[in-house]
């Protein structure tokens, strides 16, 4: 049975704030290393535990902290194959009535069809070129998972919700955003339902114990200032795709690694609920959110009615 209501126009969420959202300027040059590529491009996986043990004890990763322009906003990754499945969570978001600054990044004009830039910047979307970002901020991977940690990283907030396409709020961001003890913390996670990778060599690489249960990387949260450590550490992981994610899952490792390594705190909503279209996560007792990669995949009905009438909506407006 659904939590929502038939109409998504009655579901305001009190307590949301909107805000401009600060555009990001691309550097004039390419900048072709990270300020955090500690002379290393390439690795190899026997390399790995020698290179995180020097990086971690020598403090190499010194990109100093941001510094926001922002308060807090909500940026989800989504272009190319998963356009609509964006713009779908864009304007379902907007109709439980967030009126946080969003911003949906992708990669590249190919992934973002100019005829369809208006339909986001109608739901009051900023829309992201990650490789536009990148001239300013290099990341050698950026591709495919990698995009949704990166723009949690360079967005211009201090706090950030990252939401996966096919991620649908089912309660208004401060749940989480406003809770003490995210506050205080400053990294949010939720935990997958099933064991994804292969081995714990990565874990024993990093001086990591391997977690009881595995990250889900559809939601998560990040105060940037506060969690700067954890976070530089997962992206630098990221760089370096190539080999870390031949022995983890991807995305959703990452920060199990860059958060452990550094010892940077987190939250961890650690009982998610199978539903058949995707994961029910919960936080204190209460859902947060619809993970449906189920129903993405086509093996279930939709998480609520609704949803399906807003992919009609845009194929509608998009033929």
């Amino acid at each position: 049975m659904s939590a929502l209501p038939p109409s998504p126009t009655a579901l305001p969420f009190p307590g949301s704030n909107r805000a401009t959202a600060p555009r990001l300027v691309p550097a004039t040059s390419p900048n072709r290393e990270s300020r955090d590529s500690i002379g290393i491009g390439k690795l190899v996986e026997g390399q790995m535990r020698a290179v995180l043990e020097i990086i971690k004890t020598k403090k190499l990763l010194n990109e100093p902290p941001p510094q926001p322009t922002g308060d807090r906003g909500i940026v989800i990754a989504g272009g190319g194959k998963y356009l609509s499945w964006a713009w779908v969570n864009a304007k379902w978001t907007r109709q439980l009535g967030v009126t946080l600054p969003m911003q949906v990044w992708h990669l590249g004009e190919a992934e973002m069809p100019r005829k369809v830039r208006h339909l986001f910047t109608d739901l009051d979307v900023e829309l992201v070129d990650a490789f536009q970002v990148r001239n300013q901020h290099w990341h050698r991977m950026l591709k495919g998972w990698s995009v949704k940690q990166y723009a949690a990283m360079r967005c211009p907030w201090q706090t950030v919700l990252s939401l996966d396409a096919d991620a649908f709020l089912f309660a208004p961001p401060e749940q989480v955003l406003d809770d003490p003890d995210f506050i205080e913390t400053g990294a949010f996670f939720c935990a997958d339902v099933n064991k994804c990778r292969q081995s714990n060599w990565a874990h024993f690489y990093a001086n990591v114990p391997p977690p009881e249960q595995e990250m889900e990387s559809g939601y998560f949260a990040w105060d940037r200032v506060k969690a700067w450590e954890g976070i530089k550490m997962t992206h630098w992981i990221a760089e370096h795709a190539d080999v870390f994610d031949k022995i983890i899952y991807g995305d959703k490792s990452r920060p199990e690694l860059g958060f452990g390594t550094t010892n940077t705190p987190f939250l961890f909503a650690n009982k998610p609920q199978w539903m058949g279209y995707g994961i029910r996560h919960h936080w204190k007792g209460q859902p947060i959110v619809d993970h449906g990669m189920g129903w993405k995949r086509g093996e279930h009905a939709a998480p609520n009615p609704i949803l399906p009438r807003l992919f009609e909506e845009w194929r509608s407006l998009t033929n």
